[in-house]
């Protein structure tokens, strides 16, 4: 069912980051949900759309179709560390049905965000689903992985904190594990 996260869940979880917590959120856009009251306090906004691409897909399950077009690989990492192992090698980090996170128009100054995984510059927000890129859609590099940070204490209070936020939880879903050596390393590097 379609659903955000409650005030009064929200709110914990902002009062555990709020008191120096870390996080670790994967995300699926399939769920409809934009999770805007969990991710505001995190200077971030979610897409409950899939994106697509034309190149750098992968076929899941033969024969090969064109609903891999939302089996996204990529290889563009910025240089924070739960990217840095992934920037030096050449293991591609598989999506398969990412919703795109984009920083929010307004955030606490405090935070900084770091896309540290995004998407081809080709791919596009496929809004009605058809796997084909249509008027409306626009194609660019969406942000799938970020990494937030609050480094020092703020002056109301609030302790450093950290959160990595997937816009996809099948990258780290079993299937994908077993078969794909950069998101291990994503997965294990973001928890480091």
């Amino acid at each position: 069912p379609q659903r955000d996260f409650e005030d009064p869940e929200a709110d914990a979880l902002k009062r555990y980051v709020d008191s120096g917590g870390r996080l670790f959120i994967a995300l699926d856009p399939d769920s409809g949900a934009t999770f805007e009251n969990l991710l505001a306090p995190l200077g971030l906004t979610y897409t409950a759309q899939t994106l697509a691409q034309e190149r750098g897909t992968a076929n899941i399950r033969p024969p090969p179709s064109i609903a891999d077009r939302h089996n996204i690989a990529t290889r563009t990492f910025s240089s924070h560390p739960i990217a840095t192992f992934l920037g030096r090698g050449q293991s591609p980090v598989l999506f398969i049905g990412a919703g795109p996170l984009e920083e929010a128009k307004q955030h606490a100054a405090d935070l900084s965000l770091d896309f540290a995984v995004r998407s081809l510059t080709d791919a596009w927000n496929d809004t009605n689903r058809n796997f084909e890129f249509d008027t409306g859609e626009t194609k660019k590099a969406y942000g799938v992985v970020v990494a937030v940070e609050r480094k020092q204490e703020s002056k109301t209070g609030q302790k450093p904190s950290r959160a990595v936020v997937l816009g996809d939880s099948d990258a780290i879903s079993d299937l994908v594990l077993a078969n794909v050596v950069g998101n291990q390393y994503l997965l294990v590097d973001s928890f480091k």
